[in-house]
């Protein structure tokens, strides 16, 4: 697995080095929207994932040949860390939720062997605030930032880790920081 994390690593720098310029300092502010799981069960972004313990975010879409598949290398990392442990909630919001259905969602998420995360979709104007709230900032899926969102339990503190410098232990040490 490492490997293959190196070497979608490498084959995406120089993409990864443009990217990660668009990473923002803007605040980062938690977007109440109604989003769905893969389950189909809608669920509020403010209100039923962040301050319900500490959570980190990642993104990704279903059709992402570049960046993408290195974040959910990474948060698969995140996840195997961590198993068994409830207190950390993590969460992958879809960059393309045109496409990206609950039922795509989870297929995507059992391909890449993710047993313990939370994928959302919804409608694209929820989708869109709650990723532009959080600092995606991107004009086309093929341009787009590459980060995790780190908060901690209550929800009143958050991070943003780029993706290009981050293994599952830098994310989880940006976790701890925040606590």
């Amino acid at each position: 697995m490492k490997q293959l994390m190196a070497a979608l690593l490498l084959s995406t720098l120089d993409q990864a080095h443009a990217v990660e310029a668009i990473v923002t300092d803007a605040p980062i502010l938690f977007a109440d929207r109604v989003l769905i799981g893969t389950d189909g069960e809608p669920v509020r972004f403010r209100g039923d994932i962040i301050g319900a313990g500490p959570t980190v975010i990642s993104f990704t879409f279903t059709g992402c040949q570049s960046i993408c598949p290195v974040a959910d290398i990474v948060m698969t990392d995140v996840e195997q860390s961590i198993a068994g442990s409830n207190q950390v909630r993590l969460v992958t919001i879809t960059l393309d939720p045109l496409t990206d259905s609950p039922q795509r969602l989870a297929r995507h998420a059992s391909a890449i062997g993710s047993v313990g995360r939370q994928w959302l979709t919804g409608e694209p104007h929820a989708v869109f605030d709650v990723l532009e709230g959080l600092g995606m900032q991107f004009g086309s899926l093929d341009e787009h930032a590459s980060f995790f969102v780190v908060v901690n339990g209550a929800g009143t503190d958050a991070t943003r880790v780029p993706e290009v410098t981050s293994g599952a232990q830098e994310i989880l040490e940006a976790l701890g920081a925040l606590d």
